[in-house]
C-alpha cells in the first residue's frame, strides 16, 4: 500500500515537473510584446498633430518622453499638441522646455515667444523675440513679431524700422509695406505712407487692408475745402 501511495506521488510530481517545463517552453516560443519605440511614438504622433487630433497625440509623445525624457523634439511636440487642445499655460512651459534642452534652435525659441504672446506676456515675447533677432538679423517672422509688438505700444518709430528690415530683406512681402504705410501715418509721414500703400498694392492688388490704409491717409491729407 505505501509502495502505491509513493509511485503516485511521484507520478504527481514527475506530472507537474512536466506541466511547468511546457509553459515554460509556450513562454519562449510565443511572441512576447514588444513596447514601442519613442522614433515610432513620435511618428505616430506627428501624423495625429497633422489630422488635428491633439489628444491622441499628446498620449503618445508623453509615452515616447517616458523614455527620453531629454528630447527636445518631443517637447516640442507636446507643446504643439498642448496648444491645440487650448491648454496655453502646459503649451508655453513644454516650449520652454524644448528651447532648454536645444538653445539654438530657432523655431524652438519663437515658440516660446509667440506662446508667450497668446498668455498676454507681451514683456516676456519681446526678450524672447529680441533674443532671437541678435542670432538671426534677418528672421523675417520675428521681425514681423518685433514690429507688431512695436506698434501695438505706439512705438512707431521703432516698428518701422523692424518693417523697413523686411522690406530690404523681401521686397515682394505686401504685409509689411502695408504695415510701414501705417506706421509713416502714424508718424506724420504721409508722403512715405502713400507709397508704402501703394506699393503693397502694387505686390497684392486685392489686399483690402492696403487699400482701406491708402483710402483713410488720402482723405487725411487732403486740405480742407473751405465752405461754400
Amino acid at each position: 500500500m505505501d509502495e502505491d501511495k509513493t509511485r503516485i506521488l511521484n507520478l504527481l510530481v514527475i506530472g507537474l515537473a512536466l506541466t511547468l517545463g511546457a509553459l515554460v517552453a509556450v513562454w519562449f516560443v510565443l511572441p512576447r510584446p514588444v513596447s514601442r519605440s519613442a522614433a515610432a511614438l513620435y511618428q505616430e504622433a506627428e501624423q495625429e498633430l497633422q489630422a488635428g487630433d491633439y489628444l491622441a497625440a499628446e498620449d503618445k509623445i508623453r509615452q515616447a518622453l517616458e523614455q527620453t525624457p531629454e528630447d527636445a523634439r518631443l517637447h516640442f511636440a507636446l507643446g504643439q499638441a498642448l496648444d491645440g487642445l487650448q491648454l496655453k499655460d502646459d503649451a508655453e512651459a513644454s516650449f520652454q522646455q524644448a528651447a532648454r534642452l536645444e538653445p539654438q534652435n530657432r523655431e524652438y525659441l519663437f515658440e516660446v515667444g509667440v506662446a508667450a504672446l497668446q498668455n498676454h506676456r507681451e514683456k516676456a515675447a519681446a526678450e524672447f523675440f529680441q533674443e532671437l533677432i541678435q542670432r538671426y538679423p534677418q528672421d523675417l517672422p520675428t521681425l514681423y513679431q518685433l514690429g507688431a509688438l512695436s506698434a501695438r505700444r505706439g512705438r512707431y518709430a521703432e516698428a518701422a524700422e523692424y518693417f523697413e528690415a523686411i522690406v530690404a530683406a523681401a521686397p515682394q512681402e505686401a504685409e509689411a509695406w502695408n504695415n510701414l504705410a501705417f506706421c509713416y501715418h502714424n508718424l506724420g509721414r504721409s508722403p512715405e505712407a502713400l507709397q508704402a500703400a501703394a506699393k503693397a498694392l502694387e505686390i497684392r492688388p486685392d489686399f483690402t487692408q492696403a487699400q482701406t490704409n491708402r483710402e483713410i491717409i488720402q482723405q487725411e491729407t487732403q486740405p480742407s475745402q473751405p465752405p461754400k
